[in-house]
């Protein structure tokens, strides 16, 4: 990660059976890109690498109570409220859906060319070389693996 900010202090959350995850909490006086809502005494929070948002909204900044709400959800619920990034990886082969041509739907098989990304409303997206548009952006929902060549790299994109 290339993010400057000193988490103010971090933990190690493990549910039994499962692998830890660790948690950083941050003062919201470090955001000083945050228009509002970054007050002295709240916090924002990233939980295995990736920052907590609720409903979507860019920057979530929590009181301490609100930072245990969501640590004891994340603890004690099966279904955690976070997004996790989907397990596509750049150089991957997958099918992608671009859209429609006189109503039919028009796929194509390509490749990966970036990792998934979280846009700024914790939506994931990711790039994709195709052959007949070149690179497009598009919703993890609109690409599927293809899991015979799964194991198999792009040499170009590795």
């Amino acid at each position: 990660m290339s993010d400057h900010r000193r988490p103010a202090s971090s933990w190690m959350l493990r549910k039994q059976g499962k692998r830890a995850v660790k948690v950083e909490c941050f003062n919201a006086q470090d955001f000083d890109d945050a228009a509002d809502g970054a007050l002295p005494g709240l916090f924002r929070l990233r939980i295995d690498g990736v920052w907590y948002r609720a409903q979507g909204e860019q920057y979530t900044f929590l009181s301490p109570e609100g930072v245990w709400r969501v640590l004891e959800r994340h603890a004690f619920e099966e279904q955690a409220e976070l997004h996790r990034p989907p397990p596509l990886v750049k150089g991957d082969h997958v099918r992608a859906w671009l859209g429609e041509r006189d109503g039919v739907p028009v796929n194509e098989r390509c490749v990966l060319a970036s990792n998934p990304m979280q846009d700024e409303h914790g939506r994931w997206h990711v790039l994709v070389f195709t052959y007949r548009l070149g690179r497009v952006l598009l919703p993890v929902q609109q690409v599927s693996r293809l899991e015979d060549t799964a194991k198999s790299k792009c040499k170009h994109c590795a």
